[in-house]
């Protein structure tokens, strides 16, 4: 999909000289000659019932050709006066063509009147299961002038941002770029000092919440709904298991599982386009997706590959995962790119230019260096196993608690040996077991400990930050949900998916000094198998004891590559860190990093965020001690300076 912007304003009492203001006041934020737009304006009320209540526009990058590249084509319209607009791009499997009156739409129009024709049948009251479930990824406005009311859609992973922000006398103004909503006078440019806390802690605000005071998120996976009398939010769906994999045998659900697992795969990879690539780390996940591209919509075609390699230091177990599945499949092309090759630092730039967002992702670096070489050899899209430890790699902290809770005494029993094998006593294989799950072990640790890590930037929270925390899933005393199931959900409830999206590459020119933002972006397209509902429902119903293979956790994806990919995959140690040189890398900017916080601590949220004396020693040790440590001052230094840009682009 092109990188298209929409943006409007509703108001159910139908000011049109409210209506007007709030709309010019969004509009501004694209007055580069770079984007072209089409506009549902004041000047169609006669004609358009949406227009009296609604203002609504589409920004697409000038130059784009055909029907995608016509903005009026994005503005969609419907019987009764409705009005929609919105990105859609639903993966589902390939089927024969329908016949229509006319040229048939583009797939991203054609997606997205599908959605809205859900919403006007009012499926998406109902859709609260994963087999029911619209799979993909889209962000839409909808706006029926006969009630008047105003819907606002979001996928079920939260792939395609969509923020609104309740204006005082009751009109909404919303949008799928923050910067629109900041480019309003009332809404202001103020950063929330909470948000920021739990962004830069764990790397994700509370749902439904932006980095910003008056700018909230449409929940993943919800419809707002807004009309005179306020607004209300419902899921469209739930994460659960699939009642489809109940009292399978181990090998039957495994075989539905990659079942489950191609059909995610194949559907994305035919539907980026001709020249998509795999964004291929050689961790388990991305390994995944490679296998079943290689077996099913890329088999006997190749299938470019895309690394990172450390450029100094040893090699990370990646590497050699990576050798073993290329000579297992001789069409998966290997491309690799030095780690020196990439920008630590451009993570910040990158998630201010998208969202108006601070970067929480350490090692963003890399994954932008690999899209960029990819796309400089034609790969318009990729492929790749981003976020598999939220969905079906999990590390299994709480396998033996689990497997207490449901009376699953010969699993227990397997577990606690294998606890003893690893050198574990008898004490803390009991205490593992029956006390670190429980409600007293998370209540002694949220009173006791701090427990938040080297990669923490700030001062130890109080309680009842603590207690919102764990009550959210943010696990921030490592505490084990009590059960497979509990953690799987609450991994996927608010997590911050801003890096899963489409990434967006800006050119280097000047910016527009009314959002900070250049010129259209170059758009490369980005599907996440592995965040798939059906794929996801599956994974939470299969057998627990599926989850352990061996003295081994993430057991269930080691399961799926034993049929898909060599032992060396297979059996391969936990991922390694990413990118080895990150630490060096770091070093070598410190006095970017000294300039930048010396900068930052004017700024009155600073202190209240960063812990000055932790952040002293952490950058004084970028080069000192063992490599674990150097790792995660590496990562407290690098948070502190995408704090420290945020705050200096949100005061500019």
């Amino acid at each position: 999909m092109p990188p298209a912007r929409f943006f409007g304003v509703f108001d159910p009492r139908g000011r049109a000289d409210r209506l007007n203001a709030v709309h010019a006041a969004m509009a501004s934020a694209f007055a580069d000659a770079g984007w072209r737009g089409a506009d549902l304006g004041g000047a169609e009320a006669a004609t358009d019932p949406a227009a009296r209540v609604l203002r609504l526009s589409v920004r697409l990058p000038a130059g784009l050709a055909g029907p995608l590249g016509d903005p009026s084509t994005w503005l969609r319209r419907g019987p009764g006066g409705r009005a929609w607009t919105g990105l859609a791009r639903l993966w589902t499997p390939p089927r024969p063509a329908a016949a229509e009156d006319g040229p048939p739409l583009p797939a991203p129009l054609r997606d997205l009147d599908r959605l809205a024709s859900s919403e006007a049948a009012g499926r998406f009251d109902e859709l609260q299961t994963a087999a029911q479930a619209v799979e993909g990824d889209f962000a839409l406005a909808i706006c029926d002038p006969q009630v008047p009311r105003l819907t606002l859609l979001r996928d079920a992973i939260g792939s395609e941002p969509l923020v609104y922000a309740r204006l005082a006398d009751g009109a909404v103004a919303f949008a799928n770029w923050t910067h629109a909503l900041l480019a309003i006078p009332e809404v202001g440019r103020e950063p929330d000092p909470e948000a920021l806390t739990d962004i830069f802690a764990y790397h994700r605000p509370v749902p439904g919440r932006t980095a910003w005071r008056g700018i909230d998120e449409a929940p993943a996976a919800h419809v707002l709904r807004i009309d005179a009398q306020g607004l209300r939010a419902a899921p469209h769906w739930t994460p659960g298991p699939d009642p489809a994999l109940r009292g399978l045998s181990d090998d039957d659900a495994l075989d539905l599982l990659i079942e489950r697992a191609r059909l995610a795969v194949d559907c994305r990879w035919r539907g980026l386009g001709p020249s998509p690539a795999v964004l291929f780390s050689g961790g388990l996940d991305s390994s995944l997706v490679a296998a079943l591209v290689c077996t099913g919509a890329g088999a006997g075609q190749a299938v470019p590959a895309w690394s990172g390699r450390a450029s100094s230091g040893a090699e990370p177990a990646e590497r050699a995962s990576r050798l073993a599945l290329a000579a297992h499949y001789p069409g998966l092309e290997l491309h690799e790119v030095l780690s020196e090759d990439a920008d630590p630092l451009e993570g910040a730039e990158q998630a201010w230019r998208r969202m108006a967002e601070p970067c929480a992702d350490t090692l963003a670096g890399s994954r932008f260096a690999l899209h960029e070489a990819a796309l400089s050899r034609g790969h318009a899209a990729m492929i790749g196993g981003f976020g598999g430890d939220f969905a079906i790699s999990h590390p299994l902290p709480n396998y033996l608690h689990d497997r207490v809770r449901a009376g699953a005494w010969r699993d227990a029993a397997a577990e606690m040996a294998r606890l003893r094998r690893v050198g574990a006593r008898r004490r803390q294989v009991l205490r593992h077991g029956l006390w670190a799950c429980s409600p007293l072990a998370t209540q002694w640790r949220m009173r006791r400990h701090d427990g938040l890590g080297h990669g923490h930037i700030g001062a130890s929270p109080d309680f009842a930050t603590r207690r919102r925390w764990h009550a959210m899933g943010y696990r921030p005393w490592e505490v084990a949900a009590p059960t497979i199931l509990e953690e799987q959900r609450l991994r996927l409830v608010g997590r911050h998916t801003w890096m899963t999206c489409d990434l967006q590459l800006w050119p280097d020119a000047a910016t527009h000094p009314a959002s900070g933002v250049a010129s259209p972006p170059t758009c490369q397209a980005y599907g996440s198998p592995l965040f798939d509902t059906r794929l996801l429902a599956a994974v939470m119903g299969a057998p627990a004891r599926l989850h352990r293979q061996g003295d081994q956790s993430r057991g269930l994806i080691r399961a799926m590559l034993a049929r898909l990919a060599p032992a060396e995959v297979t059996r391969r140690p936990d991922k390694s860190p990413f990118q080895p040189d990150s630490a060096q890398m770091s070093a070598a900017r410190r006095p970017i990093f000294e300039a930048a916080f010396a900068e930052a601590a004017r700024h009155p949220l600073w202190s209240e965020l960063v812990d000055a004396s932790s952040l002293a020693a952490s950058l004084e040790g970028l080069d000192k001690g063992p490599a674990p440590h150097r790792l995660l001052r590496s990562a407290a230094v690098m948070r502190a300076w995408f704090l420290s840009e945020f705050l200096r682009r949100a005061a500019a």
